[in-house]
Formats: C-alpha cells, structure tokens, sequence
C-alpha cells in the first residue's frame, strides 16, 4: 500500500510539473510574434487551456477580468498548481 501511495504521488508531482512546465512555455510563446501561430503554440493552448478555462470562467462571474493586459486568470492557475505541487 506504501508503495502504491508513493507512485500515485510520484505520478501526479510530475503531471503537475509537466503542466507548470506547458504553462510557462506557453507564455512565452505568446511573447513571440513568430511562434505565436506555430503548431508547438497550437498544442501548448490546447493541452493548458483546460485548466485555465474555469479560473476566466469565475472571473468573468464575479467581473474581475476587465480586458487587462496581463492574464491574471493564467497567473492564478499557475500559482495554484504551485500549491498544489508543495503539498503533494
């Protein structure tokens, strides 16, 4: 049981740091003119964009997100799969 509980935690510390790693890649991507519309671009919003979906989703209900130009949404997720992280 140990070992199995060792591995799942093992298992979701890397999903999580795999994620954080597609995260920040993405974002700079998007600073990028040239890599913005790229197929590695493409692939980097569509495997983080589920995420980030429901945190622009509350902020849209509670009307936080007034077209700012930073994505706060994208920082909030970031800092909460942090958390995540440490305490797993």
């Amino acid at each position: 049981m140990q070992i199995a509980l060792a591995l799942l935690r093992g298992t979701a510390g890397l999903v999580i740091e795999v994620l954080r790693f597609m995260m920040f890649a993405r974002a700079i991507v998007s600073w990028i003119p040239s890599l913005s519309e790229s197929r590695i671009a493409d692939f980097l919003f569509a495997v983080t964009e589920f995420l980030i979906t429901p945190v622009r989703i509350l902020f849209d209900k509670m009307g936080w997100n007034n077209s700012m130009m930073i994505d706060i949404p994208f920082f909030v997720t970031f800092i909460f799969l942090t958390f995540i992280g440490v305490f797993i």
